[in-house]
């Protein structure tokens, strides 16, 4: 506990030191942290933007506005589209690169014309994951609280915790990361997507990340509230109802 306390203590530190931020909040538990901590820390000097966009799942826009009620902090909902892009629907592994690089330029535009001095991103230590983003953050001035005071994904989900937050029932990837490298990223994969994935939850209720190429489904299951999944049902239910996305192939990834 005595650890927990220290590690919201060197947040607060950080926060005690600055006049405003911006925070990002994505819908997940360490943006959500941070934008408790800053508020408690700012007060009114402190506003969360959440991105809305093609490849951002409905359900993390849901979750990002559930936990900005939850803090009571002022929450904007930015429309940016990652799509218009200069190569991003047909690149490879740069992708991601091309998308951040989009966002957080964007971004600061919007913290310099709204009057925000810091923007805060709640990325954390991840092996191999973080980098990239954290170059891009340095170059556009961008503060990672987590990544620079040391916090692992271990040291996050305990503030999470000790803070007093609710857990969303998923937070869900990027859909542009449900679609393979080097498969050209269209309007309709993600539209597939975004109704698959939907269908799972309000009919089946299982939460899933869906994988889809235009003609193989992978659904990844991080979490259900039914009782048993019944795959074959299922993929036959998906089948018929998603007949215009000619899925030829559904392949299923539980939970252990």
């Amino acid at each position: 506990m005595q650890y927990c306390l220290n590690k919201v203590d060197e947040l607060k530190s950080f926060f005690s030191k600055i006049k405003d931020a911006l925070i990002l909040l994505g819908g997940d538990i360490g943006s959500a942290v941070l934008a408790k901590i800053a508020k408690d820390s700012l007060g009114n000097n402190v506003i969360a933007v959440t991105i809305n966009s093609p490849i951002v799942s409905p359900l993390r826009i849901y979750n990002a506005s559930k936990l900005a009620a939850q803090i009571k902090i002022s929450h904007v909902l930015i429309n940016l589209n990652e799509l218009q892009v200069e190569n991003f629907t047909s690149s490879g592994s740069n992708r991601c690169l091309l998308c951040i690089t989009y966002r957080y330029g964007m971004i600061k535009k919007i913290a310099l014309e709204a009057g925000f001095s810091k923007i805060i991103d709640g990325s954390y230590i991840q092996e191999n994951v973080f980098r990239q983003k954290q170059s891009i953050c340095m170059k556009e001035g961008i503060f990672q609280p987590f990544i620079e005071l040391g916090f692992n994904q271990a040291d996050v989900l305990k503030l999470h915790k000790l803070v007093g937050l609710k857990s969303p029932q998923h937070i869900p990837k990027c859909i542009a990361a449900k679609i393979p490298y080097n498969t050209e990223i269209t309007l309709n994969k993600i539209k597939c997507i975004r109704l698959i994935e939907a269908y799972l939850r309000k009919r089946y209720r299982i939460y899933a990340d869906a994988y889809y190429d235009g003609e193989n489904l992978v659904l990844d299951v991080k979490a259900t509230t039914s009782y048993g999944i019944k795959k074959s049902e299922i993929t036959s239910s998906i089948m018929k109802t998603f007949r215009n996305a000619n899925i030829k192939k559904v392949e299923w990834i539980l939970p252990e």
